[in-house]
């Protein structure tokens, strides 16, 4: 009996421990993810084009011999999420979407700002720092893997 008591509160760490560090499937591992935090009123009274938009940063690790590919991403926060990247041409910093993210074998891709990431748009509900977003990223070879990201202070 004291070793089934053992043996569940090791379980249970485990568990715990590994949904503290992030979501993991088929090598894929998400970790560190994160949103900025937006007011959805104040930015209806600047007028912006749109609406609310607002992004998501996170680790994506591959622990797998073999590449895969992040395709689509989605949020119960946004009525629009797409993929994105930021590039210096010329002198000036550009935005664009990407139809999707590699993620090499045994390698570590970070979606960062200046650099590739999330961007959600037509945000539903202000994001307050504390919160969490539910992020849903499916991968072509992981298949679907729910994370959930921290709002922070921009």
């Amino acid at each position: 009996m004291r070793y089934l008591q053992l043996a569940l509160c090791v379980i249970l760490f485990t568990v715990l421990s590994a949904c503290a560090r992030g979501a993991s499937q088929n090598g894929i591992k998400v970790e560190d993810a994160w949103v900025r935090a937006v007011s959805v009123m104040s930015t209806q009274n600047q007028g912006q084009m749109g609406g609310s938009m607002s992004a998501a940063y996170m680790r994506i690790s591959n622990s797998g011999d073999n590449p895969d590919r992040l395709l689509k991403v989605s949020s119960d926060a946004a009525t629009n999420v797409e993929m994105h990247i930021s590039e210096m041409k010329d002198g000036v910093m550009t935005m664009h979407p990407v139809e999707s993210i590699e993620v090499p074998a045994r390698a570590l891709v970070e979606l960062k700002p200046g650099g590739l990431h999330i961007m959600l748009i037509g945000v539903t509900r202000d994001l307050a720092p504390g919160e969490k977003v539910k992020l849903s990223l499916e991968f072509e070879e992981a298949g679907e893997i729910q994370i959930e990201a921290e709002v922070r202070a921009p």
